[in-house]
């Protein structure tokens, strides 16, 4: 009998011992039809987890489909405040911000990236902190770094911008991340409670795990965060529960 090509994905999967699939890359609202029956195929073929990364522009509808279907998980862009998003994007970032609440309310674990731009709206980053706090203090917030590439040519992000956008978030938020800088201490994941570190990355991948039952050793402060460390370079799925 010939599969189908959403039937091969997760025969693919299951052949290589991974623990879930992610709609990224291509944006998601170009392919919700396929990926709701890719998910609903995922679940039933094994319980994998499966997730999205989006611009978070969805309507109500497609993420309760998304949600029926199985999904765990997505990552979705804040691309700045209000003002990049109407000179910019000419779209609402109200709009924007209902999704990512429908998606908590939901219980969809939700994280949020947010790439500053030198010149663009690295100028919006409290108004962007103070977003994703309303949608929860544990909601993890990644503070990405920009390099110039396709038409966009300005001067790549400092490290020191990125730092200091860092340290304000983390006074809001529980789980901040540092990303495009390979090394940064802000790539690890902290005890909210006493600050250990928790969980060690090197760019994407997770290279020591020191949770006990999913516990801080140090402090006993429970992380909800499940899953699994493959391996001495693998990867950790996180899902908050």
């Amino acid at each position: 009998m010939r599969l189908r090509a959403s039937e091969k994905l997760i025969e693919q999967v299951i052949e290589k011992s991974d623990s879930g699939i992610n709609v990224s890359f291509n944006e998601l609202t170009l392919l919700t039809e396929y990926a709701i029956g890719v998910f609903r195929l995922a679940r039933a073929r094994g319980g994998l987890h499966v997730s999205i990364n989006t611009n978070g522009y969805l309507i109500p509808e497609a993420l309760k489909a998304l949600f029926d279907a199985g999904m765990d998980g997505m990552n979705s862009d804040i691309k700045g405040g209000r003002e990049t998003y109407r000179q910019w994007l000419a779209a609402d970032f109200d709009k924007l911000m209902s999704t990512l609440e429908y998606a908590v309310k939901l219980g969809i674990h939700l994280e949020v990236t947010y790439l500053v731009i030198p010149g663009i709206n690295d100028d919006e980053a409290d108004e962007v902190i103070n977003a994703v706090a309303r949608l929860g203090r544990d909601v993890p917030l990644h503070i990405t770094a920009y390099y110039p590439a396709h038409k966009l040519h300005n001067p790549p992000t400092p490290v020191e911008l990125i730092e200091g956008i860092w340290r304000r978030a983390k006074k809001e938020l529980d789980y901040v991340y540092v990303g495009n800088v390979p090394g940064h201490p802000g790539q690890h994941t902290y005890c909210p409670r006493c600050g250990a570190v928790l969980i060690k990355r090197f760019e994407d991948r997770v290279v020591d795990v020191k949770l006990v039952n999913y516990k801080c050793p140090r402090c006993g402060y429970e992380i909800r965060i499940r899953g699994g460390f493959i391996g001495r370079y693998g990867n950790l799925y996180r899902r908050f529960v």
